[in-house]
């Protein structure tokens, strides 16, 4: 368990000449879901957790010991975001497919957990193709993200 931890860490600092940021956070992820895939097929829940924890906040390390502390706001904001997200899509889904007793209060349990999941893989996904993408010095134009709506 410490051996992931360290690895975890190791993969998250910045080494000088070294792989770019995206191939960085491509490893740490790899890594994270790896340690959370494997938890449950050594029946160690702290492998898991471990993986979890990964996930989440091991890409904005790489960002923030690369220098890239907006980048690591982003990428801890769609990490934080996105699975609570698909929690909420995973029981709409399940109420809207399934029959709901009163009495069963974790029906959709496993439909929500799939959600979860399949936002973290998008918040990594989304991290490794628009967040880590290397900045191009020539281009004068500022990148920016907005959030637009009616209402």
């Amino acid at each position: 368990m410490k051996l992931a931890i360290i690895l975890i860490a190791a993969l998250a600092t910045r080494a000088a000449a070294g792989p770019s940021v995206r191939t960085q956070v491509i490893l740490s992820d790899g890594f994270s879901d790896a340690l959370i895939v494997t938890g449950p097929i050594v029946d160690q829940a702290d492998v898991s957790k471990i993986g979890l924890f990964g996930a989440l906040l091991g890409a904005p390390i790489v960002h923030a010991a690369n220098d890239g502390w907006a980048r690591a706001g982003w990428s801890l904001l769609a990490r934080t975001t996105m699975p609570i997200g698909g929690i909420g899509a995973g029981g709409l889904l399940c109420n809207a497919l399934t029959t709901r007793q009163p009495d069963e209060w974790f029906h959709c349990l496993d439909w929500e957990l799939i959600g979860a999941g399949l936002g973290l893989l998008g918040a990594e996904v989304l991290d490794a193709t628009v967040i880590s993408r290397p900045s191009d010095p020539t281009d004068p134009t500022p990148t920016m993200f907005t959030l637009t709506g009616v209402f």
